[in-house]
């Protein structure tokens, strides 16, 4: 019933003390390791596991990485972002020589999150009708589908790939849009989250992935 828009600029607490917190090279690194330590993980129990459904790494796959997104994104904002394991391993293999066809940021804005819309509806494939999607056999051919698509393409152009077309870091990013956390001028604030989905930028193709 309102006859205006009332949140058309971000505002909220500032919280320095907590952005210097996160911000801290030791807090980066060590969220990354436990993040690719998990990954680690699963991916032994993925190939060396045995093929039944009390492998966790289907459980991890289905529940806490696909389901368990959405509330740790809405309790603490993009976390995922910053520690996705397929972006530290896309660093570290970029950090000797860089991509191969490097994009401009024109192009970057060009391509938006739309790669993301294809990788999502892949998942939802698998989830919903890939047959015998409950067997390791079929979840590894996916697993290197999904992992060349990623972090071959972050070598190919570069790290940003891995935001644009990792379904579950674009998944995870629109769900933090509505955190109570959001950055305005570098600094993170404690923000109402209607007000913060309303003015967090929206980059190209976020409909088609909020649509999928």
């Amino acid at each position: 019933a309102w006859r205006r828009a009332r949140y058309t600029q971000p505002r909220g607490i500032a919280l320095p003390g907590l952005t210097r917190l996160v911000d801290a090279p030791a807090a980066r690194v060590v969220l990354r390791l436990l993040a690719l330590a998990l990954y680690g993980w699963m991916a032994l129990a993925l190939w060396f596991g045995q093929d039944r459904v009390t492998n966790p790494v289907f459980g991890f796959t289905f529940v806490w990485l696909w389901v368990g997104l959405v509330p740790l994104s809405l309790l603490f904002g993009p976390i995922w972002r910053r520690t996705n394991p397929l972006g530290t391993l896309s660093r570290l293999a970029l950090a000797p020589r860089g991509p191969l066809r490097p994009l401009s940021d024109a192009a970057w804005r060009r391509i938006g999150v739309l790669p993301g819309v294809i990788t999502l509806l892949g998942f939802a494939w698998l989830e919903l009708v890939q047959p015998d999607n409950n067997t390791l056999t079929v979840l590894r051919w996916w697993a290197v589908l999904w992992f060349v698509a990623v972090v071959g393409g972050a070598l190919l152009v570069g790290p940003r790939w891995v935001a644009a077309a990792d379904p579950f870091e674009v998944f995870a990013e629109r769900i933090a849009t509505l955190s109570p956390w959001q950055r305005i001028g570098g600094t993170i604030h404690l923000v109402n989250p209607l007000r913060h989905c309303c003015t967090a930028r929206v980059p190209r193709g976020a409909a088609a992935v909020t649509a999928t």
